[in-house]
C-alpha cells in the first residue's frame, strides 16, 4: 500500500517528486539502522551468554549433546594399576587423567550397600562429569600431563573452572579407581550423559598380597586380610563375568600376568576395544628389557616384572594361605598351583597354565 501511495504523490508534479525522493531516502535510511540494530542486539546477547556461561564454568550439568567419553580403570593396590594407568594417559594427545578420584577413603575398599559407599560413587560420577572440588585441584594437577600443560601457558593454572573446562574439551577422560567392589561400576556405565567404557585390571592374588605385605600403609582388612581379599576378588570375578554379558563392547577384563607374557598384543587388543591405534608412547613403556624393583617405575621389562614376586615371598606366610582362600579365583584365572618353594622359585614354571593343560588343584591347608 504504502509504495503505490508514494508512486502517486510522485508523480504529481516536480516539488512533490523531490519531497517523495527525501522519504524515501528517510525510509531506506531508518530500515537499514532497524536492520543493524536488531543484528547487534542479537549478537550482543549472544556474547553476554557465551560470557556467563564461560564465567560459570563448573559442576553444573552439561548441555545437552554429544555424550563425553571417559574410560574408568577398576583395579586395586599392586596389581599393576600404576602401569596401566601411564599405557591408557599415553593413548593419544589431549587426555585428561583423574589418578585415584577416591584417594581420600584410605585403603579400603568400598563393597558394602552403605551411604560411604554411594557417596563414593556420586563422587566419581561427578569427577566423569569434570565437576571438580577446588581442594582436589592439586591432586589432579601433579598426575595430569595435560593440565599441568595448560598451567605452564596460563594463568588459570589452579582455577576449577578452567579445569573443568579444560575437561570438558579433552580428547578423552581416563579415571583410575581403586576403591569400589566392581558392582558398583555399573552405575557409572549406565550414566546417561558420559558414555562410559570400563576395564577391569586384576592380578594373580598371591603376588598382590605378596607386594602389600611390603608396606606400611596396607592396614586395613580389606587390603591385607587374606580371607577378606579373596572373598572380594572372587566376588568381583563374578560380576565381571555379568558385566562382561550385559556391556559386551563397553566392559574390557585385562589379566595383568597375561598382558605382561604377551604385552604388544595385549596391548593392541586393548587400543582395539578403546577404537583407538596404539602409539608410539605406548610402545615406548613396553619396550623396556630389565626388571625394576622400583614399584613406581613404569619403564621395565613387563614379563620380568610380572614374575618377579615368587623370588622373593614368603611361601608359608603368603603363597599358601592365599592358595587356601583364592583357589576359586586361581582356578578362574588359569594360575598354577604351587606346592612347594622350589616349584615357586622356579621361573622356567609359567605362572599361568598353557592353553590344555591341566593341574593337578588341590586346596592347601
Amino acid at each position: 500500500m504504502f509504495p503505490r501511495r508514494m508512486s502517486k504523490i510522485c508523480s504529481l508534479s516536480r516539488r512533490f517528486r523531490k519531497l517523495c525522493f527525501i522519504l524515501l531516502l528517510m525510509v531506506l535510511v531508518n530500515a537499514v539502522l532497524q536492520n543493524l540494530l536488531a543484528h547487534n542486539g542479537t549478537d550482543g546477547r549472544r556474547q553476554d551468554l557465551v560470557d556467563k556461561s564461560f564465567r560459570n564454568l563448573s559442576n553444573g550439568p552439561r548441555a545437552a549433546g554429544p555424550r563425553r567419553k571417559a574410560v574408568v580403570l577398576f583395579s586395586r593396590w599392586r596389581s599393576g594399576s600404576t602401569f596401566m594407568g601411564e599405557l591408557l594417559k599415553k593413548a593419544g594427545r589431549g587426555i585428561f587423567y583423574s589418578y585415584e578420584p577416591l584417594y581420600d577413603y584410605g585403603a579400603h575398599v568400598l563393597y558394602e550397600d552403605i551411604e560411604e559407599t554411594r557417596m563414593a560413587v556420586e563422587e566419581v560420577k561427578h569427577i566423569l562429569r569434570c565437576q571438580f572440588d577446588f581442594g582436589k585441584i592439586e591432586e589432579i594437577l601433579r598426575s595430569n600431563p595435560l593440565l599441568r600443560e595448560a598451567c605452564e601457558t596460563s594463568g588459570y593454572c589452579k582455577d576449577v573452572n578452567h579445569t573443568a573446562e579444560l575437561c570438558r574439551r579433552s580428547s578423552l577422560h581416563v579415571a583410575k579407581v581403586l576403591r569400589l567392589g566392581l558392582q558398583w561400576a555399573r552405575p557409572l556405565l549406565e550414566m546417561e550423559d558420559v558414555e562410559v567404557k570400563l576395564i577391569y585390571l586384576v592380578r594373580d592374588p598371591r603376588a598382590v598380597l605378596s607386594s602389600r605385605a611390603r608396606v606400611a600403609w596396607c592396614s586395613t582388612p580389606t587390603c591385607k586380610d587374606v580371607e577378606m581379599v579373596c572373598s572380594l576378588l572372587e566376588d568381583d570375578l563374578l560380576e565381571a563375568s555379568l558385566l562382561q554379558e550385559d556391556y559386551p563392547t563397553r566392559f574390557h577384563l585385562i589379566h595383568y600376568d597375561e598382558f605382561c607374557q604377551t604385552p604388544f598384543a595385549a596391548l593392541q587388543k586393548l587400543m582395539t576395544f578403546l577404537g583407538l591405534p596404539v602409539t608410539r608412547d605406548q610402545k615406548k613403556i613396553l619396550q623396556s628389557k630389565l626388571p625394576s624393583r622400583d614399584p613406581l617405575s613404569i619403564y621395565k621389562n613387563s614379563s620380568a616384572q610380572a614374575q618377579l614376586w615368587r623370588t622373593r615371598t614368603s611361601f608359608t606366610g603368603v603363597v599358601m594361605p592365599v592358595q587356601r582362600w583364592c583357589w576359586t579365583s586361581l582356578q578362574n584365572l588359569g594360575l598354577r598351583m604351587f606346592f612347594s618353594e622350589k616349584n615357586l622359585a622356579n621361573l622356567s614354571l609359567p605362572v599361568l597354565l598353557q592353553p590344555g593343560e591341566s593341574d593337578d588343584f588341590k586346596l592347601v591347608v
